[in-house]
């Protein structure tokens, strides 16, 4: 793919220093460049990946509770999983109005929630309703102990934050 737009690049370029003369390689030159910061300019939206205010385009992780103990795709070495089973979390789409995939989700199910092993679910993972250029809702579907769970995660309307919150009754809490 790529050498092919190299080579239909080179071929319209020759057209226009063959008809244009260096005006016409200039017009052409100037239109690529305007091609290219016009794709530069379109930002694609972030996600919340935490831990803390942790903004970015498809990440690896992301940690959607306060306390650590949900996380979607790679665990960090120091949460205690480590090596091949360390998770996933695979795009499959990124655009400007969502993102979809599928993911390792390590959820600690057990009190006190500090001291609970992770346990390994796979999850569908959809971001959407962007806002000032972040996704502001994130759901989560997943099977636990036989029933299909479809969880809801947003980010609160203040500015920057550095955690997912819940959605409950409409409200982002």
């Amino acid at each position: 793919m790529m050498r092919l737009t190299h080579t239909v690049r080179g071929w319209v370029l020759g057209l226009a220093l063959l008809f244009g003369g260096a005006g016409g390689l200039a017009g052409a030159a100037t239109s690529g460049a305007a091609e290219r910061g016009h794709a530069a300019s379109v930002r694609l939206p972030t996600a919340l990946a935490g831990p803390g205010p942790v903004y970015e385009v498809r990440p690896k992780s992301i940690y959607f509770t306060g306390d650590d103990s949900g996380v979607i795709g790679v665990l960090r070495r120091s949460m205690g999983q480590t090596g091949p089973g360390s998770g996933y979390l695979h795009w499959a789409i990124w655009n400007r109005a969502e993102a979809r995939g599928t993911a390792t989700l390590w959820v600690k199910l057990s009190t006190p929630v500090g001291t609970s092993p992770f346990t390994r679910l796979r999850a569908g993972v959809l971001l959407r309703v962007p806002r000032d250029g972040h996704f502001t809702l994130l759901e989560l579907q997943y099977r636990l102990h036989g029933q299909i769970v479809n969880e809801d995660n947003c980010v609160p309307a203040r500015g920057k934050v550095a955690e997912w919150g819940m959605l409950m009754g409409g409200q982002c809490v």
